[in-house]
């Protein structure tokens, strides 16, 4: 598990045995589960885990409230050692009030997120993905860490601190990192658009489109029958019958994906309407199922089964003027697979089903299991998550998180030429101007000591500031250097931390 770097006054969060068929590693059998590197940690003497894992004597107090359905992922690396094994219920931070705890959150958070990135080098083909986070945008390909202070909404101030110099991937759907950053523009600019045309009268309605889909149909096809399906819903002379009867004024829409147990990828569109004033509910409700009629048309002639108006169609028009309303449905179309940073909580799926996030997590840091009896545990990713994601990087390859109706349609017309203008995803991710106070500069040979602790030194520039940061570079032994004016251009043969 990664680490979380919690002051003393902010009690640490408890762990609670889980057994639900959600929670288990996978529904393939045993023997397709690996543990991670260095992640078992069973009794002294007791049986070896399969995979990659390996074994100390260590050993937790046994916890002693526990249910009575068996893990089979415990029983494959426990072997004979114990009969049960639970895993145990990962807490989310809720946002608090607390500054302190509320830097526990940030940081656990972030250490997610570089803990994913690193677990998902091994299992992504793509090139740049795997590259993500890693040094080269300089020249020297150093590293420069910086900290600025941010004043927040209630008027309390506080430091946030990052890197400079690191090439970003800019892919939406398969890295945690470059996701956060992407989805905060876009859902900003959506809240934007929506929150102008309700103040200019107009009405909102959310609605969401599903495909029927079952285990068999391979992710590929589901992408493309959306893409089909979507096409017949706002294209032709049914399309433009929606904008001259129906007061239609434009539309976003965004892809979102879970997989389930049962019934394999789940791909739907999260859509926001807007409408001109004065447009009635009725008109609004013919819209819906006209959409879902051509909806249902399209996904047939792609190869897919027909949806069913119960599960394939869910739309609220929201109240007139309620621009808190619009602001948040924004931020859940916009959410990105990095849902925790960008909502209140975190977005978990349905049942047996998990989101991209979740398989994420499964996949890089995995679940950690429980022996209640002793209070061994072992913590093991999930291969077939592994499986799925690398299905997902080349089925979603291209599609982009947002699109809107087009020409004079468009609801981004609502904004002048500048607020309007609309980054690519690489743009937003390669925008390295950190602003604040440069920390250190960390040299190229000194990367692969601060790497694996990349949190743990944000964190420190977070809490204690500049200084301790420094010492704690000093500390650890990592080689680093005074930033200057010349920092972008650094003078070679100075010795690390040393005056320029």
């Amino acid at each position: 598990m990664f680490t979380a770097f919690a002051p003393s006054t902010v009690e640490p969060l408890s762990r609670v045995h889980q057994s639900t068929l959600r929670d288990h590693v996978s529904s393939r059998p045993p023997s397709l589960l690996g543990a991670s590197s260095g992640s078992v940690v069973l009794p002294a003497g007791g049986p070896a885990g399969r995979g990659a894992g390996g074994v100390s004597g260590l050993s937790g107090p046994p916890l002693g409230t526990y249910t009575d359905v068996p893990s089979t992922a415990g029983h494959s690396v426990a072997g004979g050692c114990c009969q049960r094994w639970f895993s145990l219920r990962e807490w989310v931070r809720k946002k608090s009030g607390d500054p302190a705890a509320e830097q526990v959150r940030r940081d656990e958070a972030r250490a997610a997120r570089y803990a994913q990135r690193e677990g998902l080098r091994k299992v992504y083909r793509g090139r740049r993905v795997r590259a993500c986070g890693l040094p080269g945008l300089r020249p020297d390909a150093s590293v420069v860490a910086k900290v600025t202070e941010v004043t927040e909404g209630c008027g309390r101030v506080k430091r946030v601190a990052g890197l400079a110099g690191l090439m970003r991937c800019g892919t939406v759907w398969t890295c945690p990192e470059c996701s956060m950053r992407i989805s905060v523009e876009r859902t900003a600019l959506l809240g934007k658009v929506v929150t102008r045309h309700v103040e200019d009268g107009a009405r909102v309605m959310t609605l969401t489109l599903t495909l029927r889909h079952f285990a068999e149909h391979e992710l590929a096809l589901s992408v493309k029958a959306s893409r089909t399906a979507f096409s017949r819903v706002t294209d032709g002379r049914a399309g433009m019958r929606d904008y001259v009867e129906l007061g239609l004024r434009g539309w976003s829409r965004s892809p979102d994906l879970t997989w389930g147990v049962e019934n394999g990828w789940h791909l739907h569109q999260h859509v926001t309407l807007v409408f001109e004033p004065g447009t009635t509910d009725e008109q609004m409700t013919e819209l819906a199922e006209g959409w879902f009629t051509r909806w249902s048309r399209g996904a047939v002639a792609a190869g897919m089964p027909a949806p069913d108006r119960e599960h394939g169609l869910d739309f609220e028009i929201l109240p007139d003027g309620d621009t808190e309303a619009a602001q948040a449905w924004a931020a859940y179309q916009a959410k990105g697979i990095a849902a925790e940073q960008l909502m209140a909580g975190h977005k978990k799926a349905k049942g047996t089903s998990r989101t991209i996030g979740e398989l994420i997590h499964d996949a890089t840091i995995g679940r950690t299991y429980e022996n209640p009896e002793t209070g061994a545990q072992v913590q093991m990713v999930d291969l077939q998550a592994q499986e799925l994601l690398r299905e997902f990087e080349k089925a979603i390859k291209g599609v982009p998180q947002m699109t809107w109706s087009r020409g004079k349609h468009d609801l981004r017309n609502i904004l002048s030429e500048e607020e309007k203008t609309e980054r690519s995803d690489e743009e937003i991710v390669d925008d390295d101007s950190l602003d604040g106070e440069e920390v250190a500069v960390i040299p190229r040979e000194s990367w692969p000591q601060l790497q694996p602790r990349v949190p743990e030194f944000l964190s420190i520039i977070e809490r204690e500031g500049t200084d301790a940061a420094r010492a704690w570079l000093d500390a650890n032994g990592i080689g680093w250097e005074m930033p200057t004016r010349l920092t972008d251009t650094r003078r070679r043969g100075v010795r690390p931390g040393s005056e320029i």
